[in-house]
């Protein structure tokens, strides 16, 4: 009778102990958190983020038995499969928010959030995420352990910067691994520094029609890169933008394109370059360490001097360079220690060489071509180290006794072309 008894009273335990767990159950799929939120999972596994109010800084490192900041979600984090955060949600996207939450594929980001901090999408499904216009910060470790994120929409318009040089940014490949894609918008006018500095398994990279300035190193060592393709909308590419793109074989310069800041893209694979007419600087590097480079054609009309060092330092497989009709002085340093440079071309508006050392220490040079038929202003130092009596100099047949003549051109053998 006892053990009847027993059992009896086990059997109600368990029923009373089922009920509570699936009263428990149905009243975690809802709530109420942060300043003003609520949260929602329908039966379609989407999570809404609702209400007017913030978010906590951080849901991580806690749990509801201990108390501390935890996703109020933490109970049905595999049952969400999507996440929508509407527009009344304000200020930061918290720490931890969706980590962990295995099978989210998607997450929409409404226009209240301006931060995204820390490991929100650790451990998520999520293939393409959209930071949308308003964000202004992203934190180092936002992305990490985001492993399937293959896309990055960036429309931020006013995002800072990604933290000292030193630092992995958030899209760096330790944190995103199967990066292929970026995708920057038609919204954004300055691309931050280092935002996708060391992703180098994208192979993609399209830039908004509007950006004017990216930052110092937003995308070196992608070394996945094949081809770079500056819009026209650009005018000003910081110091190491696209350093190390070590397989980029295509480099093509946007027409609206001023200032190239130092080591912007060195060590690509490039075998020709284009630069455009509207250069008013190219620091000294800022083309360094091209190793395939063999051609590179001059349309810059603005630009008088470079730095100390030649844009192309230690590209020492370049060849040729040629001078468009339409530029009229050759900058200082130009070509300066260019030791397989054997050809140049001078455009025939051509009228003065400026500043110094233009093609000092070009010590394989063998002819130029000087289409200009009044000979453009030389002194002795623009070819510094260059034994002229081996270099022949090319010119319209009417113009040879005038070059003959001229203080420095006289030094080289002259032939009409």
């Amino acid at each position: 009778m006892k053990g009847v008894c027993m059992k009896k009273r086990n059997g109600f335990l368990v029923i009373v102990l089922l009920v509570a767990a699936l009263t428990a159950v149905q009243a975690q799929t809802e709530g109420t958190f942060g300043t003003g939120l609520t949260w929602a999972l329908s039966g379609d596994g989407t999570l809404t983020i609702g209400g007017s109010g913030s978010m906590p800084v951080s849901m991580s490192g806690g749990s509801p038995a201990s108390g501390g900041a935890y996703q109020p979600w933490v109970s049905v984090l595999n049952s969400i499969t999507s996440v929508v955060i509407e527009d009344g949600v304000t200020g930061t996207l918290s720490i931890g928010a969706f980590a962990n939450c295995a099978n989210v594929a998607q997450i929409t980001i409404g226009k209240g959030i301006t931060e995204i901090r820390d490991s929100v999408f650790q451990g998520t499904a999520i293939t393409s995420i959209v930071i949308p216009e308003q964000i202004v910060s992203i934190s180092l470790d936002t992305f990490r352990g985001a492993n399937r994120l293959e896309t990055v929409y960036f429309n931020a318009v006013n995002c800072g910067d990604m933290g000292a040089i030193l630092d992995y940014p958030p899209f760096h490949q330790s944190k995103t691994p199967a990066l292929k894609n970026i995708v920057i918008g038609d919204t954004v006018v300055r691309i931050p520094a280092q935002l996708f500095l060391g992703a180098n398994t994208v192979t993609s990279l399209t830039i908004g029609s509007h950006v004017t300035e990216i930052g110092m190193h937003a995308f070196a060592d992608c070394s996945g890169l094949t081809s770079i393709v500056i819009p026209d909308s650009v005018q000003t590419i910081r110091n190491f933008a696209f350093r190390n793109c070590s397989s980029a074989t295509s480099i093509v310069l946007g027409s609206d394109l001023s200032v190239v800041m130092p080591g912007a893209f060195t060590g690509s694979k490039i075998t020709e370059l284009t630069i455009p007419e509207n250069v008013t600087r190219l620091s000294g590097g800022c083309f360094g360490n091209s190793t395939r480079l063999k051609t590179v054609y001059f349309n810059a009309t603005a630009l008088t001097q470079t730095d100390v060092d030649s844009p192309f330092s230690d590209s020492q497989q370049l060849e040729s360079i040629i001078f468009g009709d339409n530029v009229r002085q050759i900058p200082s340093a130009i070509a300066k220690n260019l030791t397989g440079l054997y050809s140049v071309t001078i455009g025939r508006r051509v009228n003065r060489f400026n500043g110094y050392y233009a093609f000092e220490g070009c010590l394989a040079l063998e002819e130029v071509i000087c289409n200009a038929t009044r000979p453009p202003a030389l002194d002795n130092s623009q070819f510094s180290g260059v034994d002229k009596s081996y270099v022949i100099v090319r010119v319209p047949a009417s113009a040879v006794a005038a070059y003959q003549a001229a203080n420095n051109w006289k030094d080289f053998t002259i032939e009409a072309q």
